[in-house]
């Protein structure tokens, strides 16, 4: 498993006069399209940066039908019922009417929650993330997503416990025939209370081994959230055994989870094989410790090798001056549902849902009277649409074939794994331990298997976002970053020094953060990345340094690779405590 960089993509808010939704706005009206992030879910990083991919390309190549689309940022919490993705939606509504669209939610369990809003509204639900079987059909025909439904991922998992498969070699990589790493005959599947997704994959799970692989396992509910440490021993309890797969939508559940049960192996002398589904994959951006290695989860393979998926990992690198982009798991999906939505309300001529949903399957499918068109095409396939002609759109998440229920075919479930580098992040301690929400780490990641690039320290240079990172890379050379401009913040941090308690706080918002570190050959280490405080919880934004004249920008090896948080910043919009 690769540590996901994470380029924080700055929320567009939208200012927009009431019309009907049903009828064409007034010309250049901007039409704002909703993202639902959950302030729980590791993986809204991610889907906001596909859609906003997809938004800032599509607006480049002239909007839909003549208008500009305006991304709306719609945050809600699965883990408190009182700002639900459904509450949150609704009162979007409320000052944004003439929302047509929303991506999301991050949940199987929030998106069902949103049938009676997107009936009454007229809106249409596109899902980056929700895997649940039958979504399509309880919206009726309202809804369309671009990952594979859970009865996919249930067959993947049971040959994962069964060890068909031998270890996967990365993302996308889903191993190999032959000798697995798991065989398990002792299985518990732990899943959580009250969500529609775990609940049914749960089910779906339990079958599959039962009736294909000759395995019974024992199945058990476990907590939506737990808050002490006697919650997750309490679960943990219930669920320690040869191997346990755990259903869940909360990363920052699943670690503690995980945790205790590995704790509880260690006391009772059997150290259970730890596993996970799709929804607890956000573990993997740096909340983890020793006592997490080897912890296996699925998530829905992105393509990698496929073409179209290249051409969206390169345009979501030059749009954010990013030499190499990490494999984030739905980010590649939510293009994809911005593209295949604009693409059909492009071929309906309007953005009135009841229109729109129609024309789903005729800009996604092959067709003998269709082109095929991919990423880098996107403005070829919104001018074919637009012409009313039919359109095969091959997304960057790969062949993006909606069926008249809404679910997309041809996909496949993949596995991931961690790895024992993992083990050597040292875990964050925050300057705001007490208001974590508003705690923004920087991880830094340095090529150390060259000798020449040990540094001592990383000067870290804080800048308004209108500074590009290209100019700024790019006045290291002789240290003319020195006087390119007076940043807003800046510190000296002796390598892998958190120096925690004396974080600066920054004011809320974006910025472009250039580190610079000058090795032992006196040569130049740069790297710059748009960095957001406050913004994303406890997630380590990851800014990679390379040598100035290394014009290559290769990742270095892996297994090769020092990674350490240097800083910690705290947002200003809610004072540390």
């Amino acid at each position: 498993m690769r540590i996901s960089p994470l380029v924080f993509l700055g929320p567009v808010f939208a200012s927009l006069a009431c019309t009907d939704a049903a009828t064409p706005p007034p010309a250049a009206e901007r039409i704002p399209v909703g993202s639902l992030l959950d302030d729980a879910s590791d993986d809204s990083a991610s889907i906001e940066q596909g859609a906003l991919t997809a938004v800032r390309q599509l607006n480049a190549l002239g909007g839909v039908l003549g208008h500009p689309l305006e991304a709306v940022r719609i945050r809600y919490k699965s883990d408190d019922a009182t700002a639900t993705a459904e509450i949150a939606v609704r009162a979007q509504l409320a000052a944004t009417p003439t929302m047509p669209f929303v991506l999301g939610a991050v949940s199987s369990g929030q998106t069902l929650g949103l049938v009676n809003v997107a009936k009454e509204k007229n809106l249409v639900i596109g899902s980056a993330s929700a895997t649940r079987d039958g979504l399509g059909s309880t919206f009726e025909g309202r809804f369309f997503r671009t990952v594979p439904a859970d009865a996919g991922q249930a067959n993947f998992m049971a040959d994962i416990l069964a060890g068909v498969y031998a270890p996967a070699a990365g993302p996308g990589d889903a191993g190999v025939p032959g000798d697995g790493i798991a065989k398990c005959t002792n299985v518990t599947i732990a899943y959580q209370t009250g969500e529609a997704y775990a609940s049914s994959l749960a089910t779906k799970l339990e079958a599959v081994l039962k009736n294909q692989k000759g395995i019974t396992p024992k199945v058990v509910a476990v907590s939506a959230s737990a808050t002490t440490a006697d919650g997750y021993a309490a679960d943990a309890t219930l669920a320690i055994n040869e191997c346990v797969f755990l259903i869940h939508t909360l990363g920052s559940y699943a670690k503690d989870f995980y945790r205790a049960t590995n704790a509880l192996g260690q006391k009772t002398g059997k150290i259970p094989r730890m596993f996970g589904s799709d929804g607890v994959s956000g573990i993997r951006i740096g909340q983890v410790d020793a006592s997490l290695n080897g912890v296996i989860y699925t998530g829905p393979d992105p393509a990698p090798l496929e073409e179209p998926y290249k051409e969206f990992q390169r345009l979501f690198g030059a749009a954010n001056g990013l030499a190499t982009v990490d494999e984030a798991s739905f980010r590649p999906s939510a293009y994809d549902v911005i593209a295949l939505y604009a693409l059909a309300a492009a071929r309906a001529g309007t953005f009135d849902g009841s229109k729109v949903r129609l024309e789903l399957v005729n800009v996604s499918r092959p067709a003998a009277d269709g082109t095929r068109f991919t990423p880098k095409d996107l403005g070829g396939a919104l001018g074919n649409a637009t012409l009313k002609r039919r359109v095969n759109f091959d997304g960057a998440s790969g062949p993006v074939d909606v069926d008249d229920t809404g679910d997309v075919g041809g996909k496949v479930f993949s596995r991931w794994s961690t790895v024992a580098l993992l083990a050597s992040l040292a875990p964050v301690a925050a300057a705001c331990a007490a208001d974590e929400q508003n705690t923004s780490p920087l991880q830094i990641t340095f090529p150390s298997e060259k000798a020449e690039v040990a540094t001592d320290s990383v000067e870290l240079r804080f800048y308004a976002n209108t500074f590009a990172c290209s100019a700024l890379t790019a006045s290291v050379v002789g240290g003319a970053w020195r006087t390119v401009a007076a940043p807003i913040a800046s510190r000296t941090a002796p390598t892998c020094d958190l120096k925690s308690v004396d974080a600066p706080v920054l004011p809320f918002g974006t910025y472009s953060v250039l580190a610079v570190g000058i090795a032992e050959s006196r040569e130049f280490l740069a790297g710059c990345t748009t960095f957001s405080a406050g913004a994303e919880g406890v997630r380590p934004q990851e800014l990679q340094l390379f040598p100035v004249n290394d014009a290559t920008g290769a990742t270095p090896n892996s297994g090769r690779v020092s990674r350490c948080v240097l800083a910690t910043y705290c947002a200003a919009q809610n004072a540390c405590k």
